[in-house]
């Protein structure tokens, strides 16, 4: 999961513009940098159905795998694990990386397969 979500790791969440205008105020203070997701402003992303039903029971959208009880932060998650799919093996990743709609396929294994490129990461996270 965690491999599946780095990008979303890095940043920080707040609610609201002004929120974030004052916590980056705070962060420049101290020289830290750090990116800032504003909830009012992330688009709304859905997972798509046909996504879903190609996949089957080949593996799972990344998206559906976790759980958020944090109201509006679902769609954070919707956002960065809408377009990846989680799988068992390789192989399985590789028929699935073609499909329409998926952006990255991670195994189990930890290995991220994307359109065009395999990286590998061996590490299951």
């Amino acid at each position: 999961m965690e491999k599946g979500l780095r990008m979303a790791l890095n940043y920080l969440v707040v609610d609201t513009a002004d929120s974030a205008a004052r916590l980056n105020d705070i962060l420049k203070e101290k020289n830290l940098l750090k990116s800032i997701i504003v909830l009012e402003n992330m688009p709304e992303v859905r997972v798509s159905e046909a996504v879903r039903n190609v996949v089957g029971n080949r593996g799972n959208v990344l998206a559906d795998l976790l759980t958020i009880s944090e109201p509006g932060l679902e769609k954070i998650l919707h956002y960065f694990g809408g377009s990846k799919v989680v799988t068992e093996d390789l192989e399985t990743a590789d028929q699935l990386k073609g499909i329409r709609g998926v952006k990255e396929v991670i195994t189990l294994e930890g290995h991220i397969i994307r359109p065009g490129m395999i990286t590998s990461g061996g590490n299951a996270s």
